[in-house]
């Protein structure tokens, strides 16, 4: 008999299990005909199904039905915010963070060669931010009558870093600067209920809390008079054109259902599951270093760790050897996987990029005994690696 290779999924910071809720949930949907912008009643039953969902949502997080706007993901409702601030708000001054994702990043240049005035505001070796740096650049910002939008993350989804929203809110209102945070990472712990009625915009995206692909919303506070980006229909009360990918919809909220409610208890059980692995880590992989502040409990998402491998790794690709040990991980971001340079975090946190760093980010759904197997099996490559060094050595 053929071993069934075990395996143990661990890049959850690139996408969560669907939950089998969800699919049934999307199941639903692929029986109905129609188009929801249609007037029959194949179409009116779409539309019906989409406004309940929306509904669901709006009730779970203590919002409008009207501030959620659906979208493609977290990419698209960034850019959204990001090009829509300038575009519709006169947002002449965008403020940020080098470790921020690159669908921030990446608006901000384009906008910047626009002539929009873009701050990066500083980090520290941990990937802390420079909150006096961001009290100052507003405050200068205001002293020559810059309107600011600030855009920065609640949780970072390469090295888990957790910013204190409430605190940069404050600074915001105290210098009348617009705020959204892309809050992708941490949607689905619960923890974002407080900042619906603190912030301007949120970005989240569905599959990183159990939902499908493909689909996400950004929340825009009323009486921010946000408008559509994508024009060529009355869809989402046109604030955005396109058919809505209804089984998406229907599936990001019943999976907004499931993890709100229990967000305390899941929360609880992966900083404990955090715990244990940081200890086993350290016990058994001598040499690794926590990038950001990924080890420290209450600083960082409980689901994610970073890790900077010591230089006997190098002559190993870490997440393809793991992965032939049945283990799915991470290099860093998912939005990286292939490219040919290091993460932007990692170079604006000044880790040393001549070492390897892998990502283990894990939910609910994991179990000690698949920290364990991830832990023996990178363990176990760092000896295999630095025992085929020694012996080219001893060769030579």
């Amino acid at each position: 008999m053929v071993a069934v290779l075990r395996r143990v999924y661990l890049d959850c910071a690139a996408n969560t299990p669907l939950l089998p809720e969800v699919h049934k949930a999307m199941q639903s949907a692929f029986s109905l005909v129609g188009n929801p912008s249609a007037i029959h009643h194949e179409g009116r039953q779409l539309k019906n199904a989409l406004e309940q969902a929306r509904r669901q949502m709006a009730d779970i997080l203590n919002v409008l039905p009207s501030e959620l706007s659906i979208t493609s993901g977290g990419t698209e409702a960034n850019n959204w915010a990001l090009k829509g601030a300038v575009e519709q708000l006169g947002v002449r001054h965008l403020i940020s963070s080098p470790i921020e994702h690159e669908s921030i990043l990446r608006p901000m240049e384009w906008l910047n060669k626009k002539g929009i005035v873009c701050t990066y505001l500083p980090v520290d070796t941990k990937g802390v931010l420079d909150m006096d740096a961001l009290a100052k650049t507003l405050s200068d910002a205001q002293a020559h009558k810059q309107k600011c939008l600030v855009s920065l993350m609640h949780a970072n989804n390469e090295i888990g870093n957790i910013n204190d929203l409430l605190a940069i809110s404050a600074l915001c209102r105290r210098y009348e600067a617009l705020i959204h945070s892309d809050a992708v990472q941490s949607m689905g712990s619960g923890s974002m209920a407080p900042f619906f009625q603190e912030l301007d915009m949120i970005t989240a995206s569905a599959h990183k809390f159990h939902g499908p692909l493909g689909v996400g919303f950004l929340y825009v506070r009323q009486g921010v008079p946000l408008t559509a980006q994508l024009l060529g229909g009355p869809q989402e009360r046109g604030m955005r054109a396109g058919t809505e990918n209804i089984p998406g919809i229907l599936g990001m909220a019943a999976a907004l259902d499931i993890v709100y409610p229990n967000a305390p208890k899941h929360q609880q059980y992966l900083r404990k599951l955090k715990k244990y692995t940081i200890q086993q880590l350290q016990t058994h992989c001598t040499g690794m270093v926590f990038n950001g502040q990924s080890d420290q409990i209450e600083q960082s998402l409980p689901s994610l760790l970073s890790l900077r491998l010591p230089s006997v790794y190098l002559a190993s690709d870490v997440p393809i050897q793991l992965d032939m040990k049945g283990i799915a991980i991470s290099a860093g971001s998912a939005c990286h996987s292939g490219a040919p340079t290091h993460s932007h975090v990692l170079r604006a946190i000044q880790a040393p990029l001549t070492q390897a760093h892998i990502r283990c980010s894990f939910s609910h759904l994991n179990t000690q005994s698949d920290m364990d197997y991830f832990v023996q099996q990178l363990a176990s490559l760092g000896r295999g690696v630095g025992r085929r060094a020694q012996a080219a050595r001893f060769d030579a």
